[in-house]
């Protein structure tokens, strides 16, 4: 039976496959817009704490501070400040190109590689630790239309 706690932290994730998926798309060739993929992996990393803390049942103030999300999640599991250079690299991207007056930079395939390798990482890691039933539903195989 799935728990009230499981389910807030399954609506996390869910949302977080979305993001991953999503911050493909705009960083495909011929025309990339890193800024915009780059945007959706830090949602991603932000929403994978928020689930783990949700999980745990901690408060936590609104914020798009990954680093500080995984602070908080220290407090379960101290073996999270291995994760907190990462949170800290992913943070200025909900924000760094979304605002013109922020910078002048324009990312690159090799930075937007990069924050998706590791908001997946963050997101595969919050999944190992928590139950299976806090996992986002595989998606239904549809079938194949015979040819003839």
């Amino acid at each position: 039976m799935t728990t009230p706690k499981s389910q807030a932290a399954q609506k996390w994730f869910i949302t977080i496959e979305s993001d991953l998926a999503t911050a493909v798309k705009p960083a495909s060739e011929p025309d990339p817009h890193y800024d915009t993929a780059m945007y959706h992996c830090q949602q991603a990393g932000e929403k994978a704490m928020k689930g783990y803390l949700v999980f745990h049942e901690m408060d936590f103030e609104k914020t798009h501070d990954v680093g500080r999300l995984v602070e908080l999640a220290m407090d379960v599991d101290p073996n999270w400040n291995e994760w907190l250079r990462i949170g800290n690299r992913l943070t200025p991207y909900a924000s760094q190109y979304r605002y013109p007056d922020l910078t002048t930079d324009v990312p690159t395939k090799a930075e937007y590689e990069y924050a998706h390798e590791k908001a997946n990482s963050l997101y595969q890691h919050v999944l190992s630790l928590l139950p299976a039933d806090t996992h986002p539903p595989k998606p239904k195989q549809q079938p194949n239309p015979k040819r003839k």
